[in-house]
């Protein structure tokens, strides 16, 4: 039994600017794309389609989603760095030493040193060094390769990751990162 992938139809001229955007991200400026509409019109499916087509341009394809039930704190954004963890042979191989406090409260497996070893309540969380620990992150990755960051069913995300993507549409112009949001 061979299984095919089900051609992409329709939305050409929508993927044609999203395709661009690939492009762009390449070249260092990095870029957000959000796409929205009612439930089973293709967001999913047009990500999908983007996120093989960055693949083949060697980008490193994070994804992230968010649920209707439950989102827990910064979820899409951990489940997005989560999802190339093993390429990258282990976050500690690229959290900075000044990083490592910080996000040891989003990665527990970081907190190797006596100080951070112990699970923090989300509360505790100071958003200013959180927030610029996560884009010392990315800028690292970015450095590697062009990042795509993905994150799904953007409608349900908790309020800490929606500040951090805020911050990082911010910063996006000198990053080469590529936002998805659907």
């Amino acid at each position: 039994l061979l299984l095919q992938h089900p051609r992409f139809l329709g939305r050409s001229e929508e993927m044609a600017q999203a395709r661009k955007l690939l492009k762009d991200v390449q070249a260092g400026k990095g870029c957000a794309l959000c796409i929205s509409g009612p439930a089973g019109i293709g967001k999913t499916r047009f990500l999908e389609e983007l996120k093989a087509d960055a693949k083949l341009c060697g980008m490193q394809v994070m994804y992230g989603a968010c649920f209707e039930d439950h989102t827990a704190p910064f979820q899409p954004i951990i489940e997005c760095i989560r999802s190339v963890e093993k390429q990258l042979g282990g976050l500690n191989a690229w959290v900075r030493d000044e990083d490592l406090k910080e996000l040891a409260k989003l990665f527990p497996e970081l907190g190797a040193k006596p100080e951070t070893s112990h699970k923090i309540p989300f509360q505790s969380i100071n958003q200013e060094d959180m927030f610029c620990a996560l884009l010392q992150l990315l800028k690292d990755l970015g450095h590697r390769t062009s990042l795509m960051l993905c994150i799904d069913d953007i409608q349900w995300v908790d309020q800490g990751a929606q500040e951090f993507i805020a911050f990082l549409c911010e910063r996006l112009d000198l990053l080469p990162i590529y936002l998805f949001l659907a």
